[in-house]
């Protein structure tokens, strides 16, 4: 709720809300996710058409990212690597937000999705 109090109201219709925030870390992913959703005063369905899509690409991006984390494994270990070496790997999915522009009739927003790996040697 605090959050949401921080974000701009569009023209009294529109809002850009965080309704899905977490940072969670499993099987060495470590996940920051930050999932907007546009709210209006009444039922939109263009907002909720916008909301549906934005969830399915998110939900898409997490599944790719454990996908793609999964198959580096199972290549990491067929050619040699150890269980050892591997759990010294690290992998962050990120999804995040950025309002681009607002008037009193748009919004424009960016959700950005970038993943990295890595790996720690002591």
């Amino acid at each position: 709720a605090s959050a949401a109090a921080e974000i701009p109201v569009l023209g009294g219709l529109f809002q850009v809300l965080t309704v899905r925030n977490y940072d969670t870390t499993e099987n060495q992913i470590n996940y920051h996710v930050s999932v907007p959703e546009i709210q209006t005063d009444g039922k939109d369905a263009l907002a909720q058409q916008v909301n549906e899509e934005i969830q399915k690409r998110v939900d898409a991006h997490l599944e790719e990212a454990q996908q793609i984390w999964e198959e580096y494994r199972e290549a990491y270990l067929a050619t040699g690597g150890t269980e050892e070496e591997w759990e010294q790997r690290q992998m962050d999915v990120i999804v995040e937000y950025d309002i681009k522009s607002q008037t009193d009739t748009t919004v424009s927003f960016v959700v950005s999705t970038p993943t990295t790996s890595c790996t720690s040697i002591i």
